[in-house]
């Protein structure tokens, strides 16, 4: 089995999960390869931290996060002005509190602070890849690995979530994978162009921070909040915070490739990049 890879992935749009899609059918045969790839790997579950659920730190205390424990994880249809059939989608995650608890332990031996969430589902920032990558076709008609999502803080700080990846590094060596999910650009207001040059610059960034290695790595989740073109590739930060947790998950040597850098003809802004630390 060895070393599983971290990844992460840009989600995109929830039409994504419309199969077959027209204007999205390079991506959803990135992501069904992807899957079949990773089952090759031997990965026995998968951890995916996704830009749709922050969790809120109580007053006083320091930043957490919550993992899902549920056996069977509704789908959560958090987005809006979609054709109806679309919040009619089914994916029969198989939820895993085993796997949950794992997570949360390995959280906890960083002292950091991580709940279980036993009524907590799938946002579509998870799922829509997830539908792709592992099918809910094994013989429970479930996804064919367990499967928990991993909450952001909503605190939306880089160095908390690279500590977090980095509290689920060991977790790689049992099969697991890291799942990011989120979006390497995230504009919605310039989502459908003309192609802006922040656009590019700022994946020509991320692409060199995901390539370095160790503490330059480790440091650049925060730097690149700090580049004049951030906020114009991330308005609001969330969607580039799973980038933050698997970077936090990759070992100082590994080597980090892009397997996937589409920026579909109807959302010129929109890129949908995705990489892959380590293997």
């Amino acid at each position: 089995m060895g070393r599983i890879p971290t990844i992460f992935v840009s989600h995109g749009s929830p039409m994504m999960a419309e199969h077959p899609s027209e204007n999205d059918k390079e991506t959803q045969e990135f992501f069904e390869s992807l899957g079949e790839d990773l089952l090759a790997w031997g990965v026995q579950g998968v951890v995916c931290i996704s830009a749709h659920w922050q969790e809120k730190s109580h007053a006083g205390k320091p930043p957490r996060v919550a993992v899902t424990s549920t056996r069977h994880p509704e789908l959560i249809y958090d987005f809006y002005g979609f054709p109806d059939h679309l919040y009619k989608i089914k994916y029969n995650g198989q939820g895993n509190s085993n796997l949950a608890k794992k997570v949360q332990k390995a959280i906890q031996s960083q002292n950091l602070t991580c709940d279980l969430d036993d009524r907590r589902g799938f946002d579509h920032g998870a799922w829509v890849p997830l539908k792709l990558m592992f099918p809910d076709t094994n013989a429970q008609n479930e996804s064919q690995v367990p499967i928990v999502q991993l909450s952001l803080s909503s605190t939306l700080d880089p160095e908390f979530h690279v500590a977090v990846g980095k509290a689920l590094q060991p977790l790689r060596d049992q099969g697991i994978l890291i799942l990011g999910s989120g979006g390497a650009v995230h504009n919605l207001r310039e989502l459908f162009g003309p192609k802006q040059q922040w656009s590019s610059a700022f994946i020509a960034a991320l692409t060199d921070a995901m390539k370095s290695h160790g503490e330059v790595r480790r440091e650049a989740a925060s730097s690149l909040t700090k580049l004049p073109i951030f906020r114009q590739a991330h308005p609001t930060s969330e969607h580039f915070m799973p980038v933050a947790v698997v970077i936090g998950t990759a070992h100082d040597d590994e080597n980090a490739t892009v397997i996937h850098d589409v920026y579909p003809k109807y959302a010129p802004n929109f890129a949908l990049h995705a990489y892959k630390i380590g293997a």
